[in-house]
C-alpha cells in the first residue's frame, strides 16, 4: 500500500528567560500505512534579532535540528555542544569567533557564519554531511580545512582574504562557489578550478 503523508506545523512561544520568547514550530510528519502511523518530529528556534548573548538555555533543546541566532550578542557556542541533533545553524552577523564547540556537530548540512570574525575553521574538518556553507565577510584565510567535505554544494567565500582555492579541487559535488571581492586569489586559479569541477558556477576573475 502507497504510503501517505502529512505535514502539520504547531507553533509554541515559551519565555525562557528575561527579554528572550523562543518561537519552536514542531513539524511533524506523520507517515499512514493502512491502519498504522508514525510520527517524526522536527523543533526548530528563531532567535533572530533577539537582544541578550548569554545562550545556556539552549542546552535542553537536544532534539534541536534547526537554529537561528543570527543577528545576536551571542558569542560563545559552548551551550551548544551537545546539540547533536541539528542539522542547520545560522550564526550571521553574532560575535561569535570561535567554532570549536560545534565541532562534534557531526549532522550538521547548512552553516551560516556570515559577518563573524571567524578566522580558523579547522573545527569544520569533521563536519562531513556540510552541503552549504556561508563564509562571507568573515575572517578566513586558509581553505585547507574544507579539503575533505565532499558533500559540499554552495559554498560562500565573498569578501574573505583567502589566497588559494586549490584546497577546493577536489569537492566534486561543489555546484555554487561565490568569491567576489577576494583580491588576494591569484590570477588564473578561478580558471583552474572551474576545469578542475566542470559542472561548478558562480565564480568569476576578480
Amino acid at each position: 500500500m502507497a504510503e501517505a503523508k502529512t505535514h502539520y506545523r504547531i507553533y509554541e512561544t515559551e519565555t525562557v528567560k528575561p527579554g528572550w520568547v523562543v518561537v519552536v514550530m514542531f513539524l511533524a510528519t506523520v507517515s499512514v500505512i493502512g491502519s498504522l502511523s508514525t510520527g517524526i518530529f522536527r523543533t526548530e528556534l528563531n532567535l533572530k534579532y533577539r537582544a541578550g548573548h548569554d545562550i545556556e538555555f539552549l542546552r535542553k533543546y537536544r532534539n534541536l535540528q534547526l537554529l537561528i541566532l543570527s543577528y545576536t550578542n551571542v558569542s560563545d557556542l559552548e551551550p551548544l555542544r551537545e546539540l547533536k541533533a541539528l542539522r542547520e545553524l545560522y550564526l550571521c552577523g553574532t560575535k561569535v569567533s570561535s567554532i570549536e564547540p560545534i565541532s562534534k556537530l557531526y549532522n550538521l548540512e547548512v552553516l551560516d557564519l556570515t559577518g563573524t570574525s571567524v578566522s580558523d575553521i579547522r573545527p569544520l574538518t569533521t563536519l562531513k554531511n556540510l552541503e552549504k556553507l556561508y563564509l562571507k565577510e568573515t575572517k578566513v584565510s586558509d581553505l585547507e580545512p574544507l579539503r575533505g567535505l565532499t558533500k559540499l554544494e554552495r559554498l560562500d567565500l565573498d569578501y574573505t582574504p583567502i589566497n588559494d582555492l586549490t584546497p577546493l579541487h577536489g569537492l566534486k559535488g561543489l555546484r555554487l562557489l561565490f568569491v567576489s571581492g577576494c583580491d588576494q586569489v591569484p590570477p588564473g586559479q578561478v580558471r583552474e578550478l572551474k576545469k578542475a569541477l566542470p559542472s561548478i558556477s558562480g565564480p568569476r576573475e576578480n
